[in-house]
């Protein structure tokens, strides 16, 4: 079973954004996998929750 993020990814509600160790290429060779962002990919779901 996915948990909630791992779902809101794969159906393209969020976009996860990680963050890198040193900005050196290749970019997935330093990936820090406890720190990332989530993101709205779409600026009409990002206002709608605004307005609750």
């Amino acid at each position: 079973m996915k948990n909630g993020i791992e779902w809101l990814v794969d159906t393209r509600v969020i976009t996860e954004c990680n963050c890198l160790i040193f900005p050196e290429l290749p970019l997935k060779g330093n990936i820090d996998e406890s720190k990332y962002k989530l993101y709205y990919p779409d600026t009409e779901l990002l206002i709608s929750t605004l307005e609750e």
